[in-house]
């Protein structure tokens, strides 16, 4: 009967989301629209993974593609880009190359002198003005902020699913505004630096988005989420979205059970993965499961879960979401212990330390005019 409570507290725990009703840390787009930004679009391996150049042609003027030269390749397309116009930072990161690095060594070259950052997949758009959400974070002085991620224009089966998922999961950012999204994120340029310079920038594993957000809020910045949405596309095919899944759980793994010690200041998020996913794997695997019984219960868990999934997710729901409960099921029981075993092999074979720079102990950001001010006062009192 452990897994039927393990069952039942997983319920339980999807109703966390109805804490999205309190909006306290989102903000709305704003009718004044700001140009003091610049979009990042960071692109390495092959030219063909930057797919939004007819949504960046609407804002070339504020657009700085950084594009990683490793791959022969990318040196001549870095060449045709600049040819048609485009602002392009050059990079040649070796094994350490990937979104994050990428975004760094663009912030510390100077290449950006607005105050505000947009870092962009390049497979990502938006509809709205960008500047609407840029003006938003100005107006409530944040250093940094998620949007909502959506899918982009879903054609099959598998990438309806993924649909259902992520306008489910954006709700949670209306409490878990930290939780950031590599295919959109909004900073200001100095908090961004602040952060990046604090960042693992290991990217084999992923999370290095979500580090991202966690790295702002033990900073104490001003985190918030816009309700600005952005769309991107997702794997097509149950393969490819394994693949994706593999490394998403194993930046689950890396985030929880590797940085246990900066994972402790999430407590709600820490007992899901921890004490229920990870317990949960336990019990199946180790506890031991009576398997004749599982017929008379599963039905009425799916039932009950599928209920909740509408009840607690009322503002997407979706008629798709009658396949969600049985879609989250088979993630849930199959990918903690693929993605596990990944992030510990990867690790291993390419020498590379999981482990994040933060630890418990919280820091604290301080914006560049309040720096300043405590320099000066420091050095008004020294003379005293």
């Amino acid at each position: 009967m452990w897994w039927l409570l393990a069952a039942v507290l997983l319920i339980q725990f999807d109703l966390q989301n109805l804490l999205a009703l309190w909006r306290g840390w989102v903000l709305d787009p704003t009718e004044e629209v700001s140009r003091d930004f610049t979009l990042v679009v960071p692109v390495y391996g092959h030219p063909s993974y930057l797919r939004n150049l007819d949504f960046l042609k609407t804002l070339r003027a504020n657009v700085v593609i950084g594009l990683d030269i490793g791959e022969p390749v990318m040196k001549t397309y870095a060449q045709e880009l600049a040819r048609e116009g485009w602002r392009v930072h050059l990079t040649d990161l070796g094994e350490d190359v990937g979104p994050d690095s990428i975004v760094q060594v663009v912030l510390m070259d100077g290449a950006i002198t607005s105050k505000w950052v947009v870092r962009m997949d390049a497979d990502t758009y938006a509809i709205d003005d960008l500047g609407r959400a840029v003006a938003a974070a100005e107006r409530a002085d944040a250093h940094m902020c998620s949007v909502k991620c959506f899918v982009a224009r879903p054609s099959n089966f598998v990438e309806t699913l993924q649909q259902v998922e992520y306008a489910m999961a954006m709700l949670t950012r209306h409490f878990r505004p930290w939780m950031t999204s590599g295919a959109c994120i909004i900073a200001t340029a100095d908090a961004y630096r602040s952060v990046l310079l604090r960042h693992s920038l290991t990217f084999g594993t992923w999370g290095g988005d979500m580090e991202t957000g966690q790295i702002a809020k033990h900073l104490r910045m001003n985190v918030r989420h816009i309700d600005f949405p952005v769309y991107t596309e997702v794997p097509s095919t149950w393969a490819a979205l394994f693949q994706q899944r593999t490394v998403w759980w194993a930046a689950g793994f890396r985030t929880v059970a590797i940085n246990i010690d900066s994972a402790l200041r999430m407590p709600l998020y820490l007992a899901y993965y921890l004490g229920l996913v990870w317990l949960g794997v336990y019990w199946k695997f180790v506890g031991g499961v009576k398997l004749g019984s599982v017929p008379y219960y599963i039905p009425s868990l799916m039932l009950l879960y599928t209920a909740i999934c509408f009840a607690t997710n009322w503002p997407a729901r979706s008629r798709w979401m009658l396949f969600f409960p049985y879609y989250s099921l088979l993630q849930v029981t199959l990918m903690p212990v693929v993605g596990g075993i990944w992030c510990v092999t990867y690790t291993i074979r390419r020498r590379k330390n999981p482990r994040f720079k933060i630890g418990f102990r919280r820091g604290r950001y301080l914006t560049p005019s309040v720096a300043r001010m405590q320099r000066r006062t420091f050095d008004r009192s020294a003379f005293r």
